[in-house]
């Protein structure tokens, strides 16, 4: 029996606590180290998840254990990059929550850094491994839908205030990088590389960004319609609309457990067709064990989500915050759009 994929877990947020908790049931990796700023952190991380995991109270000292393979980064967006780098640099496999960077700049000095290490490295995109979202994207290539022309997204939910990196700007507090991903990876999915996109949506003052709306234009007048917002609901759903049906995704889309295909001419009605498949865990049990199958047979990335498409997503997500942040009127504090 071959040794399980050993990872350190960086950060002790909710997500790092799901995450830590689905590596239980993930086959051939398991929950071997974690990481907090303080060691009484990582240590009461530890025992919530079982007690086995090694706490370590420094970053530098968790590196330097030799039996970690893998560093998951559940830490806020604006650290990614430099902790995935000091990473890479030790020699770790690194899997970071997304959006990986906070650019595509950023994200591309990173590929380039674990190519050169011959390190594995991945952004944590779990919607693209779901059960359901990988049987919606067999059924369009074998063309359940025709072609596809167009997809809608979005991602509302009016957040605590109080609580989360989410609102700091200093730590990359972001509805565009922490929401708005999801609908353009989606997008982006289905209907591949954007001809020109149109942006729009509210920025505090400090640059924390609060909602957005995204049309992306393709060749051929295919074209996506996304939103997101940190501060009001928006429907939680996503469709993917083609010349012969369409398919909805039931939420929350980025990790569903639901989805409807339907199936119609103008002349006869509809053809429906419901798509169940129960979520593993907390939903990043797929992804887990595709890391672990990665990088056990030797490769350095994952074709199902490459670092060529995370930095292609952000890329759009740069130009979409260029398009999007408004200039605060200082004299008032009311943005202007």
């Amino acid at each position: 029996m071959s040794t399980p994929l050993r990872v350190a877990v960086v950060g002790t947020g909710e997500v790092s606590r799901q995450v830590a908790s689905d590596l239980a049931i993930t086959p051939g990796a398991e929950l071997y180290a974690v990481s907090s700023r303080t060691l009484e952190g990582a240590q009461a991380f530890s025992d919530a998840a079982g007690g086995h995991a090694r706490p370590y109270g420094s970053y530098e000292d968790c590196l330097a254990d030799t039996d970690v393979d893998l560093v998951y980064l559940g830490t806020p967006h604006a650290t990614h990059h430099a902790l995935a780098l000091q990473a890479i640099y030790a020699g770790k496999h690194v899997l970071v929550e997304k959006p990986m960077t906070m650019s595509a700049a950023q994200a591309q000095e990173l590929a380039d850094a674990a190519t050169d290490a011959g390190v594995f490295l991945m952004e944590g995109m779990w919607t693209k491994f779901n059960a359901v979202i990988r049987r919606v994207t067999q059924l369009i290539a074998e063309g359940a839908i025709g072609e596809v022309r167009s997809v809608r997204a979005s991602f509302g939910l009016p957040f605590p205030t109080d609580t989360g990196s989410r609102w700091r700007a200093d730590l990359g507090g972001s509805s565009l990088l922490d929401q708005g991903i999801y609908p353009i990876t989606l997008a982006r999915m289905f209907l591949g590389e954007a001809l020109n996109l149109t942006a729009g949506g509210t920025v505090r003052p400090d640059g924390v960004d609060l909602t957005g709306h995204l049309t992306i234009t393709y060749p051929e007048g295919r074209f996506a319609q996304l939103s997101w917002s940190m501060v009001e609901f928006l429907e939680l759903t996503a469709s993917i609309n083609g010349t012969e049906g369409w398919i909805v995704i039931h939420p929350a889309f980025w990790s569903p457990e639901h989805a409807t295909l339907t199936r119609m001419t103008w002349d006869a009605l509809p053809d429906v067709q419901e798509i169940r498949i129960p979520r593993d865990g907390h939903g990043f049990v797929p992804m887990l064990k595709s890391v672990a199958e990665t990088i056990a047979a030797g490769r350095l990335e994952h074709p199902q989500h490459t670092l060529a498409d995370t930095v292609a997503v952000l890329g759009i997500i740069d130009e979409t915050r260029a398009r999007h942040r408004p200039q605060a009127n200082r004299a008032n504090g009311q943005l202007q759009r």
